[in-house]
């Protein structure tokens, strides 16, 4: 399997879009019910935030996504579609940790390293931008990969949904310095 890793660019939001439906609806009903679910569509958009920081990275094959996911250096864990691109607060790398975010595998490509590499990816360009730690908020089926890369559980948490409904999440945490 040759896969190739890129930066995202507004171009790809339709092929992402579809990825993120793909992978959410078939990867985590294990781990959620289908009203959250649902929910969870509302929160799992295409970070356009990230697209445009040049942060969100594409894992392709044959030029269709297979994976995605990229890492923020604003204050925000989910960027709400529509929400205003500039402005947000950004983060001091000299004390305060990175935000992976919008990690995504397309299901006929889960469990073959993708999201492994999505994520060294981003903790990568992280720690070259100057960021000695890392934080994400996870899906629960996510934190089994983040748990074997060398992420740690800080809190079990919920995001809410306008339809009411709270989405369990983990957020976790790495040291990224050496």
């Amino acid at each position: 399997m040759t896969v190739s890793v890129r930066v995202a660019t507004p171009g790809d939001a339709s092929a992402l879009e579809a990825l993120i439906d793909i992978a959410t609806r078939t990867l985590l009903p294990a781990f959620l019910s289908p009203e959250e679910i649902e929910a969870s569509l509302e929160l799992m958009t295409v970070d356009r935030l990230l697209i445009e920081d040049g942060t969100y990275f594409i894992a392709e094959q044959g030029g269709a996504p297979v994976a995605s996911g990229g890492w923020g250096r604003r204050r925000e864990y989910v960027t709400a579609p529509g929400a205003a691109l500039r402005g947000q607060e950004l983060l001091d790398p000299s004390r305060e940790p990175a935000r992976v975010r919008a990690m995504y595998t397309h299901p006929d490509y889960a469990r073959r390293g993708l999201g492994r590499l999505i994520l060294r990816t981003c903790e990568d360009a992280a720690r070259k931008a100057g960021f000695a730690d890392a934080e994400l908020l996870a899906t629960l089926g996510g934190e089994p990969l983040y748990l074997a890369e060398g992420w740690h559980e800080i809190e079990r948490t919920f995001v809410g949904t306008s339809r009411g409904i709270d989405v369990p999440a983990v957020r976790m945490g790495k040291r990224l310095a050496p």
